[in-house]
């Protein structure tokens, strides 16, 4: 919860630029594993807060190929909530504003997954805060299409 984005002031941690990357080596690591939809949630939020907080998370993800973990957690469950693909779309758009990492999600058909969140819907009786994580998987797969 350390990086969650609601606690006040949390723009920083000390010593994280030090530690992010074995952070996300060990995030990576469980987004690998079938532990559940909420371990997931977690994995991928922690991540999505880490691209924002830290820069060099961005280049830890590229090196432990990140994208390509969380691209298949997604694709392997047709159960990932919304909540959880708005914290991979996220990781995403943050990751394509960096050429290297573009190019490797290219290479992982990250296009391919980029457009099929863009059929993203809420379902037939969203409550508002499955109907406003849908519209962010949307303009969050934008973003990283666009980029």
């Amino acid at each position: 919860q350390v990086t969650s984005p609601w606690i006040a002031e949390n723009h920083s941690i000390a010593g994280l630029k030090e530690e992010v990357a074995g952070q996300v080596e060990h995030l990576t690591r469980l987004a690998r594993l079938e532990a559940g939809d909420d371990t997931f949630l977690l994995v991928s939020a922690a991540l999505a807060n880490l691209t924002f907080m830290e820069p060099a998370a961005v280049l830890a993800m590229h090196v432990h190929s990140t994208a390509t973990v969380l691209m298949r957690a997604v694709q392997a469950s047709p159960f990932t909530s919304l909540f959880a693909k708005d914290q991979v779309a996220t990781v995403l758009a943050n990751l394509a504003a960096r050429e290297e990492c573009r190019d490797a999600i290219l290479q992982q058909d990250g296009l391919g997954f980029l457009l099929s969140l863009l059929t993203t819907s809420h379902g037939a009786s969203p409550t508002q805060a499955e109907g406003a994580a849908a519209e962010r998987v949307l303009k969050k797969a934008a973003i990283a299409l666009s980029r």
